[in-house]
């Protein structure tokens, strides 16, 4: 069996491996494993898998037949169809109840305006990713300069599409824009 996880080529077995001798200073001590391999071994060998997992025996692959466990007839419906009846009962009593339904309604828009605050802040880098550079980015220092100059290069090889990333710029703005109008604006009272 290779060692490695590479397969084997040629087919012959690994070179032996040569183990290092320990030096005399060096001891191992009490609760080595090799004392804790003999205590394994002897419990696997005293377990008899045979009796405790039933192998099935093995036939032609045309012969197999899987065993299956028929239910009666409606049985399996009726008994479905109780446990969701009951199930639908139960949240009823809780979910029709003005409390519930109100509660439901603000985390509904508690979850829309998360969401749209997320993807302003998506649409945010995404201005941020395609803007040009700076004016005069080349009098910048340090790694301003660096990012800049990134921006400019981008801006140069990106110039035939400079079209539709124009139109793309201008509807994120657009996008923008009314989200920063209906966050200023008044938040209606649930009543």
């Amino acid at each position: 069996m290779p060692t490695s996880s590479r397969a084997n080529a040629s087919a012959q077995p690994p070179p032996p491996v040569k183990k290092r001798g320990r030096s005399p200073m060096r001891k191992r001590p009490a609760t080595a494993t090799g004392h804790r391999d003999k205590e394994v071994r002897s419990v696997w060998d005293e377990i008899d898998l045979s009796k405790s997992l039933p192998l099935a025996k093995t036939r032609g692959g045309a012969g197999y037949v899987r065993p299956t466990v028929q239910p009666q007839p409606g049985h399996l419906e009726l008994s479905f169809l109780r446990a969701a009846d009951q199930i639908d009962t139960r949240r009823a009593l809780v979910e029709n109840s003005p409390y519930q339904q109100k509660l439901a309604k603000l985390r509904l828009e508690r979850l829309r305006v998360e969401e749209e605050y997320l993807l302003q802040l998506k649409r945010e880098s995404e201005l941020e990713r395609i803007r040009g550079p700076k004016p005069k980015w080349y009098e910048s220092k340090g790694p301003e300069f660096h990012y800049e100059c990134n921006k400019n290069t981008a801006l140069h090889k990106n110039r035939d599409n400079w079209s539709d990333t124009m139109d793309y710029r201008n509807h994120l703005l657009k996008s923008s824009r009314e989200f920063t109008m209906n966050m200023r604006g008044p938040v209606p009272v649930p009543r």
